[in-house]
């Protein structure tokens, strides 16, 4: 109380487990943000994955077939598959933690001006080991998930149709691409509703 009446009115005492009101304020509002924008970022990464998977395993139907009339397993087939878009998942995320520190650096730095400034608190960006294996493991858990379903797919794929040559045309109808429409549509729905 003795503090409160030396500082004067237009100035306030704070414990020291209090967040000035300001910063509180700045981060309140930048955190959702920067939130939104890692949702879609792992959406994208999401769909980049989905798309190359996509693709890698069209070039290679006729391979999996002949893998496959050779005795190979769909389980062996998947999991090779699914071997590849996990690489690609773990460099994406050490990728993705090195730019985000480097995308990190000038935005918190004059975030960190500011909170200076008001109330004397610099802020400054952290890299830690289990922050670095957190995003290797989300994007090693993106691609697998968003790699699935093409090789789901290749999985049923009729042997003697891809031995023989014939083309097989189900996959580009409207019905599947409305499918494939409708569920990016939700996911896209689901992941604003949670941030």
């Amino acid at each position: 109380a003795r503090l409160e009446a030396s500082v004067g009115a237009h100035n306030a005492v704070l414990d020291a487990g209090d967040e000035p009101a300001e910063v509180a304020s700045v981060l309140n509002n930048a955190l959702p943000m920067f939130t939104l924008i890692a949702v879609f970022a792992l959406g994208i990464g999401a769909m980049l994955v989905h798309n190359t998977a996509a693709l890698s395993v069209e070039e290679r139907r006729r391979d999996l077939a002949v893998l496959s009339a050779l005795g190979g397993t769909p389980r062996t087939l998947a999991a090779a598959t699914l071997g590849e878009a996990a690489i690609v998942g773990a460099a994406g995320g050490v990728l993705g933690a090195v730019g985000g520190l480097v995308v990190a650096r000038p935005i918190v730095g004059s975030l960190s001006s500011y909170t200076e400034r008001v109330s004397g608190i610099p802020l400054a960006v952290h890299l830690s080991w289990p922050g670095v294996a957190a995003a290797v493991a989300l994007g090693l858990l993106v691609s697998v998930v968003a790699a699935a379903f093409p090789v789901r797919r290749a999985l049923r794929a009729d042997v003697s149709t891809e031995l023989s040559g014939r083309d097989r045309r189900e996959s580009t109808a409207p019905p599947a691409l409305l499918r494939g429409a409708a569920l990016w549509s939700a996911g896209t729905v689901a992941g604003l509703a949670a941030v």
